[in-house]
Formats: structure tokens, C-alpha cells, sequence
């Protein structure tokens, strides 16, 4: 399979996809088998939101000949980001339906903060992909000349 190429800064490597992949998802699977000590629900919940990106990531790396790298990478850092802010959502819910304290929501405060380097990682890469289209197309233009 040939994958397909992007116009802008992005390529498909594996290294960088599955990567990307596994570590953005790996502390929530590991999290969720933790919990399911104490709380089975959340703790399933937990794992489900690490999987369902993994899942996807590997039939976007499956469909790499026909989607390009930047709106791939976009696409896996939104999944990986709803998935970890529904299981923190899941957390904060079970123990506010009368289950057992899942965690410490005050020291949790770091975490959602934490979770905003997705949205900024995304703006980042948006930046790069525009910066890298806007120079190819200054040198397309110099050549015509």
C-alpha cells in the first residue's frame, strides 16, 4: 500500500502515528484496569475510552492510501481528547451518583488542564501545515515566474 501523500508538513510514519496513538491513550487504559479494583463500572468505562482511539487510529493507519496525513493526525488528537474527558467525565459522575469516591477532584483540576495541550498540539500542527502550504506555494509561484 502506497500512502498517501500530503501537500504540507505532514507524512505518514508509523512511528509518529502509532506513537502518537499509544501514548495518548495507554495511561488511560492502564487507569481504568487500576480502577477496576475499586469500581468496575468506571473502571470498564475507563479502558473503553483508552481502546475506541486505538481502534480508530488503526483503521485510519489501514486507510493511510486514502486520507492524508494532517487531517488523520487532527482526527486521532480529537478522538484521544473526547475519549479522556469522558472517562474523566465518567469518574465525576459515578461518584456524584452516590459511588465510591473514584478519585480526588481537587488534585484532578491539573488533569483537565493537562488535557488542554490536545486542543493546543492541534492548533500547533494547524500552523505548521498552513506555514508549509503557504512556502510550497510561494515557490510554485517563483518558478512560473
Amino acid at each position: 500500500m502506497t500512502p498517501r501523500k500530503g501537500p504540507g508538513f505532514f507524512r505518514w510514519e508509523i512511528g509518529g502515528h502509532l506513537g502518537s496513538q499509544i501514548g495518548g491513550t495507554a495511561w488511560l487504559i492502564l487507569m481504568g484496569f487500576g480502577e477496576m479494583f475499586f469500581n468496575i463500572v468506571p473502571g470498564l468505562i475507563w479502558v473503553l475510552c483508552g481502546v475506541v482511539p486505538n481502534v480508530i487510529g488503526t483503521m485510519i493507519w489501514n486507510r493511510r492510501d486514502r486520507i492524508a496525513p494532517y487531517p488523520a493526525t487532527q482526527i486521532l488528537l480529537a478522538i484521544t481528547m473526547l475519549a479522556a474527558m469522558a472517562a474523566m467525565v465518567t469518574s465525576y459522575t459515578y461518584e456524584r451518583w452516590g459511588g465510591m469516591r473514584v478519585a480526588d477532584w481537587d488534585g484532578l483540576k491539573s488533569v483537565w488542564l493537562v488535557l488542554l495541550i490536545l486542543p493546543v498540539i492541534m492548533v500547533v500542527f494547524h500552523f505548521l501545515e498552513m506555514n508549509t502550504l503557504r512556502k510550497n506555494q510561494i515557490a510554485v509561484d517563483d518558478q512560473s515566474e
